[in-house]
């Protein structure tokens, strides 16, 4: 079965959302502003949307890219530590982590011959 391997990969902030070990920022908007100028924001579609509301960005998380076994699993799970308890649960798809996770991961991994990572 083998060990499971957690590793870090984005952690709030402080301000408006999530600082990734691959150098990207993820901003993670609050769906409440009402006050923001048109044509400056992204368009906010139902997928966006459905993304930002599945990535909690606060100080008591972080975001951990999980390795089970002799596979690679790239399921990206928030890890809170609100009452104490260090929790780990996956996050709901489609999120504004994943897709960075896993090609973060890939890059690091060595195609086999007359093929694609």
């Amino acid at each position: 079965m083998g060990l499971a391997v957690f590793a870090q990969f984005a952690a709030f902030n402080g301000f408006d959302g999530l600082d990734c070990v691959d150098g990207q920022h993820v901003e993670v908007p609050c769906l409440d502003d009402e006050d923001d100028e048109p044509g400056l924001t992204r368009r906010r579609t139902k997928k966006y949307l459905e993304a930002v509301e599945n990535t909690t960005a606060d100080e008591c998380g972080c975001f951990v890219i999980w390795l089970n076994g002799d596979t690679v699993e790239i399921e990206a799970r928030g890890m809170s530590d609100v009452s104490g308890d260090c929790e780990l649960e996956p996050l709901a798809e489609p999120n504004l982590l994943s897709n960075g996770m896993r090609r973060w991961v890939r890059s690091f991994l060595i195609p086999k011959r007359g093929g694609k990572a």
